[in-house]
């Protein structure tokens, strides 16, 4: 596991928050890691596209598309810097980089932190 000065920087906007990368988890798993929430109805699956970013700064960072997020962007076509972010992976690091980089994100449908929302417990 990178240490937190080598992991890359991942800034949500238009809130300004400011995360670690955790490698091998995609943009969504690393929003709930840190009690963010991004809208999902799918469940995570690259089905909806409710999780849509968009990429402001970093494109060069991401990892290629998943099939499952180029199956949907055959029913849906999304911008080269949009990605769907329960999909979305950040590439393996290259160790011999002296200062990690960044990618920021812009969240169209909002984020919010995890413990104001209410679940349905059934």
């Amino acid at each position: 596991m990178a240490s937190p000065e080598r992991k890359r920087k991942i800034r949500f906007k238009p809130h300004d928050v400011e995360v670690l990368e955790e490698p091998g988890v995609n943009l969504l798993g690393i929003a709930q890691i840190n009690n963010l929430y991004l809208p999902h109805e799918c469940g995570g699956h690259g089905d909806c596209g409710t999780c849509r970013v968009v990429i402001l700064e970093g494109l060069d960072e991401l990892a290629p598309r998943t099939l499952d997020e180029r199956d949907y962007c055959k029913r849906h076509p999304l911008k080269k810097n949009e990605r769907l972010s329960c999909q979305l992976l950040l590439k393996e690091k290259n160790p011999s980089l002296k200062s990690p980089s960044h990618v920021t994100v812009l969240c169209p449908a909002g984020i919010r932190e995890q413990e104001f929302i209410e679940t349905d417990v059934n």
